[in-house]
This record gives structure tokens, C-alpha cells and sequence, in this order.
């Protein structure tokens, strides 16, 4: 435990630090977009020079520096759930999105975790969590995606309707949501699938009907890796990421061996995942496999990004308290918690590994508990 508190004011300490120059730079971007719908410019929104040129215009009193590059890259989606927020000026927007996201997260503890005690152990360890001090410090969203991931963990076994619908509102960031269909069809939880297709569509006609056909238009051909915005935004943003890609392209390997690492670590997670989910297996030992293989899956991950393994990693925290045993299993909770913290110190490379071989700690050494009934 005192490890854990040293890192974690470590990690806030460092990404305090790292993020001195440009703070909340992300939340720039997120308020920016909403602010050019209502200016009658979302022309821009797709146009990355121009946006960076715009948002470093907007923002010159809070950036020490232009920014190189920082485009938009969500579906338009996104940006529909952004508008609120948009009517407010910059500061209160971004505390009212925090405000917004952080109760969301902690309802989400509340109702996964029936227990006092475990309660308070994923609050505080979220709470820490270097990948939290990174979203708090950006201005990312990353609060609310891991809120709607655990919502609908908590929710799916009772509710699966209300499951879906928490998944379907998590398709503004699908990168996240490659192996949730995978844990669905694993635990048969058909209505969650059509729940959470009916939000998402939804979603996606309400942004349609809003902005028009042509930011989707745009949105899908980046999304296929297709023009000049997304080859730049490869160069600028994915390859300084941690994922499995990233991490093959520091090490000097080629862009066609990046992408089947990337795509071995895609299959290897959903094998993980429907391992865990169709059969009876301990509840957070099932949920803390999907959340693990969600970080490993994704195909961009930034430090902000790792908080659901730092979830998963409290997760089986309680688990290896529960069984007792060595201080294997407590080691490697601590290296996924603790591993965006490297992405401060040393290149992206070694992150992602510290991720991954931690995982298949967490794996290995909750074995004996995959077998057992699932667990409140």
C-alpha cells in the first residue's frame, strides 16, 4: 500500500510536470469543436492544420508555446455529447465535463463493488491512479469511457438492457470497443448486443441529423486510414502512442510488422476474453480480463488510456486478498497500475510491455480463481 501511494503521487507529480506547458490541451480540443458548431464553422473541424491554427489562437494565453499539431479525430458523436458543455466558457466547461465524468466513475465503483470495503479500495485506487492524473491533467475523457465500462459491468448481469445502452453511448470511442462484442456473444448477453446497437446508431443518426452528412463523410475516411489528416496524425500521435503498434515502430520494426503484431494482440486478448466470459468464472477476476484486454486491443492507447487495466489491476488486488498466497500476484497489480508512469520517463516501448507482461501476471496468478462461481 505505500508503494502504491508513492507511485501514485509520483505519477500525478509527473504528469503535472509533463503537461506544464500545454494544460488541459486535450480539453482545448474537445470545447474548440463544440465551439465552432455554434460559430458556424464546423468546416474546420476535419481540417488539422487549420484546427491546430485555430486552437492555438483560442488558447495562446494558456499554451507556453504553439502546438505542433493537435487535430480532431472523434466521430461526430463525440462532439454531440460535447455541445453542453460548449455553451459554457473554457474553465467552467472543463470543471462541469470533470464534475460530469468523475460522479459518473464513482457511481460505477458503487454499483459494481457491493461491498463498503471494496468500494473504497477501486475509489482510491482510481483515485491515484497515475492514468487518472494523465485524463485530469489533459482534459481527456478517458474518466468517462472507463465510467461507462464499469456501469455496464455492473450492470450487465441484472440489467443487460441498461448494459447495452452504456456500451452503445461508448461508440464515440471504438478503438475501446473491439472486444466487447466478444464478451457478448461469450456470455450469450444478446440483449445487451441489441441495446447497446440501437444506442449506438442512435447516437450516430442524432449526430447526422445535427451536423449533416459531410463531418461523418470526413470522420469515416480518416477512420479508414485514408488521406492526409490521418497519415500526419500517424506520424504526430499514434506512433508516440503505447500500443503494440507503437511500441513494434520504436523498437525499428516496419509499419506491415507493427500492424500483425497489433493484430496478434487483438486475436490473443479476444481468445482472453472469451475464455473469461463463457464460463462460470469469479466476477472480478471476468471483468478485470476484459479491461486488460481492452487496453491490449487497442490499436491507439495513450497513458490516459490505461485506466481500465489500473481498474483491473484493484480488481484482482481484492482477489489476491481474499485467497491470500505470495506477493506475486500484489507485484504484478502494482506494475499495471504504476506502468503509465513510464510513459514520462522513457520511451513508449517499454510501457506497453510492463502493460502486457503484468496482465499475464494478473492472469497467471489468478488461475485458481477462474474456475470459481461468479462473485459480488
Amino acid at each position: 500500500m505505500a508503494a502504491a501511494l508513492l507511485l501514485g503521487l509520483a505519477g500525478w507529480w509527473f504528469f503535472r510536470i509533463a503537461v506544464r506547458t500545454k494544460p488541459v490541451a486535450d480539453w482545448m480540443t474537445f470545447h474548440l469543436a463544440a465551439r465552432l458548431y455554434f460559430e458556424g464553422r464546423l468546416a474546420e473541424l476535419f481540417d488539422g492544420a487549420g484546427f491546430t491554427a485555430a486552437m492555438n489562437a483560442a488558447f495562446a494565453g494558456l499554451l507556453a508555446h504553439p502546438i505542433p499539431f493537435q487535430p480532431w479525430v472523434y466521430p461526430p458523436s463525440f462532439l454531440l455529447l460535447l455541445l453542453p458543455f460548449g455553451l459554457l466558457p473554457f474553465w467552467p466547461a472543463y470543471g462541469a465535463f470533470l464534475a460530469v465524468s468523475l460522479g459518473a466513475l464513482l457511481l460505477a465503483v458503487r454499483a459494481f463493488a457491493h461491498r463498503p470495503a471494496h468500494r473504497w479500495l477501486l475509489a482510491a485506487a482510481l483515485m491515484l491512479s497515475p492514468a487518472m492524473a494523465a485524463g485530469v491533467l489533459l482534459g481527456q475523457n478517458s474518466l468517462l469511457t472507463c465510467a461507462l465500462l464499469l456501469g455496464s459491468l455492473a450492470a450487465l448481469p441484472a440489467s443487460p438492457l441498461v448494459a447495452g445502452a452504456l456500451l452503445g453511448l461508448l461508440s464515440f470511442k471504438p478503438q475501446l470497443g473491439l472486444l466487447i462484442p466478444v464478451a457478448l456473444l461469450a456470455g450469450r448477453q444478446y440483449r445487451a448486443i441489441a441495446s447497446a446497437t440501437v444506442v449506438a446508431v442512435g447516437l450516430a443518426a442524432a449526430s447526422l441529423a445535427v451536423f449533416g452528412p459531410a463531418a461523418w463523410v470526413q470522420w469515416l475516411e480518416f477512420a479508414a486510414g485514408r488521406g492526409a489528416l490521418y497519415q500526419q496524425w500517424v506520424v504526430e500521435n499514434r506512433l508516440h502512442g503505447e500500443s503494440v503498434f507503437a511500441a513494434v515502430v520504436a523498437l525499428g520494426g516496419p509499419a506491415r510488422l507493427a500492424g500483425a503484431a497489433q493484430l496478434g494482440a487483438i486475436l490473443a486478448a479476444a481468445g482472453c476474453v472469451w475464455w473469461a466470459y463463457s464460463r462460470p468464472m469469479g466476477r472480478l477476476v471476468q471483468a478485470a480480463v476484459l479491461l486488460c484486454a481492452i487496453v491490449l486491443s487497442s490499436p491507439h492507447l495513450l497513458s490516459y488510456d490505461m485506466l481500465p487495466a489500473g481498474l483491473a489491476a484493484a480488481m484482482m488486488l481484492l482477489v489476491f486478498q481474499a485467497r491470500g498466497g505470495g506477493p506475486g500476484g500484489r507485484v504484478a497489480c502494482l506494475v499495471v497500475w504504476a506502468a503509465p508512469i513510464v510513459t514520462v520517463l522513457v520511451h513508449s516501448w517499454l510501457a506497453i510491455t510492463l502493460i502486457a507482461g503484468g496482465c499475464i501476471g494478473l492472469l497467471w496468478f489468478g488461475r485458481g480463481d477462474a474456475a470459481r462461481p461468479a462473485s459480488r
